[in-house]
This record gives C-alpha cells, sequence and structure tokens, in this order.
C-alpha cells in the first residue's frame, strides 16, 4: 500500500511541475532561443513581429489554461467555465504585451535620461510617460478582471486574482532568462571584446 501510495504522489506531483516546464520550453520555441547562435550561422528568416508576439502568446496561454484548470480545479463538467476564462484571456493577451512593452520602454528612457543629466523639464516628460503607461497597464488588467467576474464563483474569482500575477511574472523571468542567455551566448562565440577573433596573441618578448 505504501508503495502504491508513494507513487500516486509521484504522479500527481509530475503532473503539477508539467505546466511549468511547458511553459518554459513553449516560451523559449515561440522566442527563438532554443539554439545558441553559431559562430557562421545565415541569420534566419524571420517572420513579422507581430507574428512571433502572437505566436508566443499562443503557447502561453495553453499553459496558462492547463493551470488555471488545475488551480480552479475544473473538472469534465466545466469545460464551457474553461472555454470562456481562456476567450477572455486571450481577448487582453496581445494588448496587454504590448502596453507592458511600452512601459519597459518608457522606463529605459527615464534611466537613460537620469544618468543623462537631463534638466527638469525633460525628466518631468519622461516621468508622465511612465505614469501613463503603467495607468494604460493597469487600466487593462482591471477590465480583464471584470470581464472575468461574470464567469467565476467567489471562490474562483479570489484564486484567479492570485494565480495570475504569480503565472504572469513566471512568463515574465523566463523570457528574460532566455534574453539573457542568448546575448551571452552571442558573446562567448565572439569573444572577448576589443580583440578579432582567429588573430593571435602577440609573445611578449
Amino acid at each position: 500500500m505504501r508503495t502504491q501510495h508513494t507513487s500516486n504522489t509521484a504522479r500527481r506531483r509530475s503532473w503539477r511541475l508539467a505546466p511549468w516546464f511547458a511553459l518554459m520550453l513553449g516560451v523559449f520555441i515561440a522566442l527563438g532561443v532554443t539554439q545558441a547562435p553559431t559562430a557562421r550561422a545565415e541569420p534566419p528568416t524571420r517572420s513579422a513581429p507581430e507574428a512571433d508576439e502572437a505566436e508566443a502568446l499562443k503557447k502561453i496561454a495553453v499553459v496558462r489554461s492547463m493551470k488555471l484548470a488545475e488551480v480552479l480545479e475544473l473538472g469534465d463538467d466545466d469545460q464551457e467555465t474553461r472555454r470562456k476564462l481562456d476567450q477572455v484571456l486571450s481577448e487582453y493577451d496581445l494588448k496587454l504585451f504590448k502596453a507592458e512593452g511600452a512601459l519597459r520602454r518608457s522606463v529605459k528612457r527615464l534611466r537613460r535620461g537620469v544618468r543623462g543629466e537631463l534638466d527638469d523639464k525633460e525628466l518631468d516628460r519622461l516621468s508622465d510617460e511612465v505614469i501613463a503607461n503603467r495607468e494604460r497597464v493597469d487600466k487593462l488588467r482591471l477590465e480583464r478582471m471584470k470581464a472575468l467576474d461574470a464567469i467565476l464563483t467567489g471562490s474562483q474569482r479570489a484564486r484567479v486574482m492570485l494565480f495570475l500575477p504569480s503565472f504572469e511574472r513566471k512568463v515574465r523571468r523566463a523570457v528574460g532568462k532566455a534574453r539573457r542567455g542568448r546575448r551571452g551566448a552571442g558573446r562567448d562565440l565572439n569573444g572577448p571584446p576589443g580583440r578579432r577573433k582567429g588573430r593571435p596573441r602577440r609573445s611578449k618578448p
């Protein structure tokens, strides 16, 4: 009996971990970062940025749907609820993706402005830009949650409010880690800065 209990526990744990493994793999594949660049590789043919974004969001949405069904304990009789959840969330995915990208870029501009010692008028303009983009993101998230209210019970609503920020943080970390890894791999292949690859180092006299 103990062996059977251990086996069942392992299976349940494996199921809980599977969506997160799929999330990381799906994000990497969608963003084209599953392989390090080769030194003399031809640049890959790329589709339009909008198509890449849509494909990445679709992969993430599949994993989110799986995890949400687990968090909300949705069974075979709850397929209509799951379909409605996926529909509402998908309607906001691209909007939030673009709004959060605009926010990140405005924060970078503000950071560069502070380092560049801009005058107060220009820094005020950049600060206002960050605030406007932040308000846009918050507004979209609030609209999304209100759209979900009609679908969820009180208990489900509370779980979704806790789940979505956590899930989206994990996605951002996975994407950031993948991008940093890609840049690091490129630097390793090209050698240290300031030296041309292939040129022999001069020996000291």
